[in-house]
């Protein structure tokens, strides 16, 4: 049985390249972004 995500209350992506990452969660999932600091 499958079961799906309802709810996803925090999420910190680390990656080298944070800015393509940002844009992929955010086009691709719908997610935004709250706070950036320090690459994260």
């Amino acid at each position: 049985m499958e079961k799906l995500l309802a709810h996803l209350s925090h999420l910190e992506i680390t990656c080298p390249d944070v800015e393509a990452s940002a844009t992929f969660y955010i086009e691709k999932f719908g997610m935004r972004e709250v706070h950036r600091a320090d690459d994260r």
